[in-house]
């Protein structure tokens, strides 16, 4: 279609203009309900996410001093120290005490460093999902009860593991603790807010599906009803981009504001920043996913057009000085659907990218090429030979 169509009537500029927001509206909606259904309310999923965080140094270092502190402070340390110790040597029971803290302690980081303690965690995450599911959902029909919106990993078999290393060290002070008692908890989410969002989940969750579609749809909608489909796609694939930029930007903005209201003894930042971020790794790389694939689509629709910058690149990747659009055959074929084959394959692309539960890296790099290849060969096979740019 030339850049040089007539204007279009003012109703048909104003729908494509709506369809446009309310698809840019709905793209960060859609990544945000994929990724809550996917990840947060299915349990293996979550389980998936959380489960490197058993080999992070900050999580393994918070968590061995929230089991160092339930011990010793279930335990008169001081005073059975003092007991043992001949009445002249009592003066040197607090920093007998101190050093078997540090003792417990450095055990307990030992044994959460272990590969048994990969599966306790899992196991220990797959029971606090139902955690997860009654803060998010409202849902606590298990029995299941959440304080101020918390999500604790019961480490209760660790303080086992820890009891049985210090007796083998010959250190028994902590003989009459039992796991059952000390119970330490280790808290891996808080927020007081999350309850005001179970409304907002669970409408999420129910339209994980519908709102990808109807995205896809409002962005199509607005190409085709645009007398300028290859601008309208250019324009498209800014603001999908800019789209997922704010929403990448919310994410960093809301990490800030939570780490400073979560941030405690019992959770210190560098551990809290260690979970929000791992539960957030798979909604960061969809957003920025697909980002990457607004950019493409701009890039590749104003490789369509008439500018002498992209008659120039298009003309250095044939090899030839100018090219025109191809009438006849299965190339005039391509040349009349290209608009409709690129929408094709942008959709494919993005529904791919927002429909799978957790992309990987490599897996949204592959899909990214093969929309730029298909969007570069559809232009390649629908032109033909030299002539001045200007068509498009």
């Amino acid at each position: 279609m030339s850049e040089t169509t007539a204007r279009p009537g003012r109703g048909r500029r104003i729908a494509v203009i709506l369809l446009l927001i309310f698809a840019c509206v709905l793209a960060p909606l859609s990544v945000i309900a994929v990724w809550t259904r996917n990840t947060l309310l299915d349990t293996n999923q979550y389980v998936d996410t959380v489960s490197p965080l058993a080999k992070n140094p900050a999580i393994i270092d918070a968590a061995a001093t929230n089991i160092t502190n339930s011990l010793v402070s279930s335990t008169n340390v001081e005073a059975r120290v003092k007991k043992a110790l001949p009445p002249k040597a009592d003066f040197v029971a607090p920093a007998v005490a101190r050093s078997l803290q540090t003792v417990v302690h450095d055990l307990a980081v030992r044994v959460l460093s272990s590969d048994q303690f990969q599966t306790l965690w899992d196991r220990a995450n797959r029971r606090a999902h139902d955690q997860v599911e009654a803060v998010l959902t409202g849902n606590s029909g298990r029995a299941i009860t959440t304080k101020s919106g918390e999500v604790a990993v019961n480490l209760g078999p660790v303080v086992d593991r820890v009891k049985q290393r210090l007796e083998g060290l010959g250190i028994n002070v902590f003989s009459d603790s039992s796991s059952e008692r000390v119970s330490p908890r280790f808290v891996l989410f808080q927020s007081d807010d999350l309850k005001s969002a179970q409304s907002a989940v669970d409408l999420l969750q129910k339209l994980a599906i519908v709102l990808p579609i109807l995205m896809l749809a409002c962005f199509a909608g607005a190409i085709v009803l645009s007398p300028n489909r290859r601008r309208t796609t250019l324009r498209a694939g800014l603001a999908f981009a800019f789209s997922m930029l704010v929403l990448l930007t919310l994410f960093n903005l809301g990490r800030a504001a939570y780490l400073n209201a979560v941030t405690s003894p019992d959770l210190p930042r560098d551990a809290a920043a260690a979970a929000y971020d791992q539960l957030l790794s798979f909604l960061r790389l969809a957003g920025r996913s697909l980002l990457a694939l607004g950019v493409v689509v701009a890039i590749g629709a104003w490789l369509a057009g008439p500018s002498h910058g992209a008659a120039r690149v298009r003309s250095l990747v044939r090899g030839g000085e100018g090219t025109k659009l191809a009438t006849e055959g299965f190339a005039g074929w391509v040349a009349r659907s290209r608009t409709g084959l690129r929408i094709t394959f942008v959709a494919l692309g993005a529904l791919v990218l927002v429909t799978r539960s957790h992309p990987k890296p490599v897996t949204v790099l592959i899909i990214t090429l093969l929309v730029l290849a298909a969007i570069a060969l559809t232009e390649l096979l629908s032109r033909t030979s030299s002539e001045p740019a200007g068509s498009t």
